[in-house]
């Protein structure tokens, strides 16, 4: 039955990848397409994608972060070849989470105790979906610009802050030997939510990260503007700010395959 379920969970995945890719393109014109590509600023190109490159290198250094907050972490070139693996499997595998299980399984392999690896892949998860949260709040609430945001982004934004908040003070305040579920790997939390509760006592490590965090979310929106520049495309940072987050929070939900297809829809 677990099997049949998992398949089918896939098949509904792979139905949404698919079906919003499809949505997205059916409009598609190929020639004004064709025109748009061969008017592209190479300048602003080479310089969006100069700006993406630095993604995976903010991602392991946040990563470091949070590990020295448990252990002494391996080199940063050995994390750093372990968060590219990682990102290529996310981006191919069927669980949305299936880059963080290879990042976990290595950096167990590269030196680090495996409950480290996965405190410390857990907080690194928690801390980019808080400051993407944060970001959202402060570029629709402060900055007022970009296109009006629906409601059901609101609500959804909502339950992912109430979600988050509530893991840090359940992490926090040890509540999981309190709080029984009757589940089978729910023992199994007790040891990886302890080596959280240590990193956030440490608000040095709790800060930096969260900078970090906010950093790289910040670089997927400049380099997201470059490429609408490079294209033409008569945007302000503003309304990139605006605009990203609600197409990674759509990214983040796991109802697709890495993502697919929905990132698309959310941003046309």
């Amino acid at each position: 039955m677990k099997v049949l379920l998992r398949y089918v969970s896939i098949a509904l995945r792979l139905a949404v990848s698919v079906g919003a890719i499809w949505f997205v393109s059916d409009d598609i014109d190929g020639a004004a397409l064709g025109q748009v590509l061969q008017r592209i600023d190479a300048i602003w190109l080479t310089t969006a994608l100069a700006v993406l490159a630095l993604q995976p290198v903010l991602g392991t250094l946040r990563w470091q972060i949070v590990m020295s907050g448990l252990q002494p972490p391996p080199p940063l070139t050995e994390l750093g070849k372990i968060t590219y693996v990682s990102l290529f499997f996310n981006q191919i595998l069927p669980a949305s989470v299936g880059g963080d299980v290879i990042r976990i399984v290595l950096a167990s392999r590269a030196g680090a105790r495996l409950r480290d690896a996965f405190a410390s892949t857990a907080l690194d998860r928690a801390f980019m979906l808080l400051a993407l949260i944060a970001m959202f709040a402060v570029s629709v609430g402060l900055l007022n610009a970009g296109p009006e945001v629906p409601k059901a982004y609101i609500d959804v934004v909502i339950a992912l802050t109430v979600l988050v908040f509530t893991g840090f003070f359940v992490v926090g305040f040890n509540l999981l030997p309190i709080w029984r579920v009757p589940l089978p790997f729910f023992d199994r939390l007790e040891g990886p939510a302890l080596q959280a509760r240590s990193v956030l006592r440490k608000p040095r490590v709790l800060g930096t990260t969260f900078v970090v965090s906010l950093l790289s979310h910040l670089n997927i929106v400049a380099s997201v503007y470059m490429f609408l520049l490079s294209l033409g495309a008569m945007v302000t940072f503003a309304q990139v700010l605006v605009l990203m987050p609600l197409v990674l929070l759509a990214a983040v939900l796991p109802i697709s395959l890495g993502g697919w297809g929905l990132r698309e829809a959310v941003m046309i």
